[in-house]
């Protein structure tokens, strides 16, 4: 129970307010969650701060407070998903990030984190520098499934060539677009 995130949290709340709750147990816990609904907005407020998330803090807490089934929660804070996903990489840049394994390929692609990080930063400053709305970037995981798709029925076409003409078909095997050196933030594209 002392290692759980329950109590690692009323830790927090008792180091960052001076609410004490009591010793770990059953009626720390009634406690804590007669606090949180009677201080709703402090109560969310260090939840955002204590989830480790990096964010940009609104000035509104909870909207229609009132009406808890209709309530938003933080609804001018800004959270950057990609800035959130990609924070791994301040400490383990060289770990793997992404594991991409292909049927008909001998072997995986790998991304690091700092291999990642470059990459969306590439297409963050093309995308800026083309003048493109953030809107775009809610369709990112679309762009992606769409060029995956194509690299994939470029290489069927391709095995399809190879079979027409009598050869073994590639499987799979097309080059790679792989970007030279690494483009850092603030680095040209």
């Amino acid at each position: 129970m002392q290692e759980s995130r329950l109590a690692a949290f009323l830790n927090y709340i008792r180091e960052e307010t001076g609410i004490e709750f009591g010793e770990l147990g059953p009626d720390a816990y009634a406690k804590m969650h007669s606090w949180s609904v009677e201080n709703l907005e402090q109560f969310y407020s260090e939840v955002l701060n204590f989830s480790g998330l990096i964010y940009e803090q609104g000035q509104k807490g909870i909207e229609n407070i009132d009406d808890i089934l209709n309530a938003e929660f933080f609804p001018d804070t800004k959270i950057s998903f990609a800035e959130n996903m990609l924070k791994r990489v301040k400490s383990h840049p060289d770990d793997p990030a992404i594991i991409a394994r292909t049927a008909g390929r001998d072997e995986d692609r790998i991304l690091s984190w700092q291999d990642l990080y470059n990459e969306v930063s590439r297409w963050s400053q093309l995308l800026e520098k083309l003048d493109v709305g953030d809107d775009l970037h809610r369709h990112h995981d679309d762009l992606a499934a769409a060029q995956h798709r194509r690299g994939d029925e470029e290489a069927e076409a391709e095995d399809e060539d190879h079979q027409r003409a009598g050869e073994e078909p590639g499987r799979g095997e097309r080059e790679e677009h792989r970007p030279e050196g690494r483009a850092g933030v603030g680095a040209e594209v």
